[in-house]
């Protein structure tokens, strides 16, 4: 196939926006766009073994970005979008969460977050709250770790979660869960 193409190493919390992107980029020139998903993290790290496995990166989180560029894998980065970690619950929010106290006080919560050493919300999150010394108490409370922030909402969307912390925007794209 020698159609032209490009391809997009992309934050998985983004995917149902970045899918629609690329298909009206497609049909608008012609041009084969190939997305591969996964965490922030993960993505770079495939750039380092292989810099030219992408043409376009997508991280969900800046300081990936600024990674990239200090190694030289980088050449030139725009942004595109603000995403903030959020405590999701599912719809009618069944346990009555309102904030961060309510995972730190009920041991009985089904918690879970993306992996921090593999998903930007994970980092994110992680940063904020050992800026805050909560970081300790809240790992206690995590009962799934997952790669990505899709696989933690996809867990809350099903109800195997009482609350999970992803991103704002991924929030938005299921119907089974609200902020």
């Amino acid at each position: 196939d020698q159609a032209p193409r490009i391809r997009v190493a992309c934050a998985a919390g983004i995917k149902r926006p970045v899918e629609e992107a690329a298909r009206v980029y497609e049909e608008a020139y012609g041009v084969r766009v190939e997305l591969v998903y996964g965490g922030s993290a993960t993505l770079l790290g495939g750039l380092e073994i292989k810099p030219d496995s992408a043409d376009l990166y997508i991280a969900a989180d800046r300081s990936y970005i600024e990674d990239g560029r200090r190694k030289g894998l980088l050449r030139e980065s725009i942004p595109m979008a603000t995403l903030t970690p959020v405590i999701a619950v599912r719809t009618g929010n069944p346990r009555g969460i309102s904030g961060l106290e309510d995972l730190l006080a009920d041991d009985e919560l089904r918690n879970g977050m993306a992996n921090p050493d593999a998903a930007a919300v994970g980092r994110a999150t992680r940063a904020i709250l050992e800026d805050s010394g909560r970081w300790g108490p809240f790992r206690e409370r995590i009962a799934v770790l997952k790669p990505t922030v899709v696989d933690v909402a996809n867990d809350l969307a099903i109800g195997s979660l009482d609350s999970a912390v992803i991103w704002d925007a991924t929030a938005a794209q299921y119907e089974e869960i609200e902020v």
